[in-house]
């Protein structure tokens, strides 16, 4: 059971170093690692939770309680005569959020966290007036509350002593919504299908899926979030110009685009260009000059191997591919879409892309990877990519039209078991609808 415990929560497992350098060497020569799967398993990362380690068996009534603890699944002052809140940030909250939309209910969501009575509420927190909601409210927020196991805290008063009101234009209602996913070829199975079981069956809300064949010809009015799943092949051929200007239409009138890891390629494509990254080439400290289009060259001398190595480097190519590694990244907690979150967040990174940040008129670089010295938290990674992924996005947001285009550079629903994560792809979906302007 130690052994067990040691491995699924240990920070970090490291590898024989032996195993590594023969890496090094296999990749020195273009072949392949011999790792398998990801190189980083630490469920504190991927729950996003810090853990404390003690060498001993604590004493029960010793462990650490408090006013930091959420009590879960309770509703204070449940005959509230002016609002009920939720406070944001964990999956209770989000689960709450999703079973109210179904049962019609009026909800709010606060873009910047607000003190009420003597209580400070995070950004993104739920507020749900009685005015604007039937006379039965009283006993549904009970049950929502009861089944998610979501804290609710009823208020008297509306009066808020700082951050945004109830009625501010900063608090904005989050409308029922309908979310569409593409599907079948060319999406990956696994990637499609673990994003549409975190949505529906960890957080209790319908999702359509499309065939990704058919979007060229789709009426795409019906749905406010549309979600691209990574892909092996690639949605270019598949949507064709069609395609892209059915989604370019949509997103204008007031659509949320979400795309999800290697889901990214499509939208980044400069000819698609539905947002202004662009995927990297690896990084080189030299270039090649383009020389004349002779039979002959220039002489080199190569003083050593690594001259060698250097020479035979294609200066064109993708950064190498990692097999998995868990990333810190920094967390902007002034834009809408980080609402509840943590000021740092720990992400599984995989594969070779590396993505340009947007210019400030463009959009947001919402949550970027920390500073190389710091960006790596679990795993092995390539030196090369430690320090061109430093700084770059995990996570954009950029405004189009009347709508929005959200771009995670990393596929946050890898094997639905990046629970840490979650709240982003909640509040990509629900937020990213409520900050978008629809025409319907």
């Amino acid at each position: 059971m130690k052994r067990f415990l040691r491995t699924i929560m240990d920070e970090n497992v490291p590898m024989d170093e032996a195993f590594l350098a023969e890496q090094e060497r296999r990749r020195d020569n273009n072949l392949s690692d011999q790792i398998y799967d990801v190189t980083a398993w630490s469920l504190p990362h991927m729950f996003n939770v810090d853990v404390n380690r003690c060498n001993n068996l604590p004493n029960v009534e010793r462990v650490k309680s408090g006013t930091e603890y959420y009590a879960a699944g309770t509703v204070s002052n449940p005959d509230a005569t002016v609002a009920y809140i939720v406070p944001w940030g964990q999956s209770t909250a989000s689960r709450f959020l999703t079973n109210a939309l179904r049962q019609g209910i009026v909800v709010k969501s606060a873009d910047m966290s607000f003190v009420t009575g003597e209580r400070r509420y995070p950004a993104g927190s739920l507020v749900i007036e009685v005015k604007a909601n039937d006379a039965d409210l009283s006993e549904k927020v009970q049950n929502i509350a009861k089944t998610t196991g979501a804290e609710v805290v009823g208020v008297d008063s509306s009066w808020v002593t700082d951050g945004p009101s109830f009625g501010s234009g900063n608090t904005k209602r989050v409308h029922p919504i309908n979310v569409a996913i593409l599907w079948d070829t060319p999406t990956a199975n696994y990637s499609a299908g673990n994003t549409r079981f975190v949505i529906e069956r960890q957080f209790d809300y319908p999702v359509t899926p499309i065939r990704a064949a058919d979007i060229a010809g789709a009426d795409l009015s019906p749905f406010h979030v549309l979600i691209i799943p990574e892909s092996r092949s690639g949605y270019k051929s598949t949507f064709g110009d069609r395609g892209a200007e059915t989604l370019k239409d949509w997103v204008n009138e007031g659509g949320t685009l979400i795309a999800l890891g290697t889901g990214m390629r499509y939208i980044a494509d400069p000819d698609v260009d539905l947002i202004s990254t662009r995927r990297e080439y690896a990084y080189r400290e030299e270039t090649k000059e383009e020389g004349d289009d002779t039979a002959r060259v220039d002489g080199v001398l190569y003083e050593s191997k690594d001259d060698f190595m250097d020479a035979i480097e294609d200066h064109n190519a993708n950064p190498d591919p990692v097999p998995g590694v868990m990333l810190k990244a920094d967390v902007d907690l002034e834009h809408w879409l980080t609402a509840g979150s943590a000021e740092t967040l720990n992400v599984l990174y995989r594969g070779s892309d590396i993505y340009t940040p947007v210019t400030i008129d463009n959009g947001r670089n919402v949550i970027n990877y920390a500073g190389a010295d710091e960006i790596l938290t679990s795993g092995y990674l390539w030196e090369e990519n430690r320090v061109q992924l430093a700084h770059k996005p995990f996570v954009i947001s950029e405004p189009r039209g009347r709508g929005q285009v959200i771009g995670f550079t990393a596929d946050p629903t890898v094997r639905a078991y990046l629970d840490g994560l979650n709240l982003m792809l909640i509040n990509a979906i629900f937020r990213g609808a409520a900050h978008s302007r629809p025409t319907r």
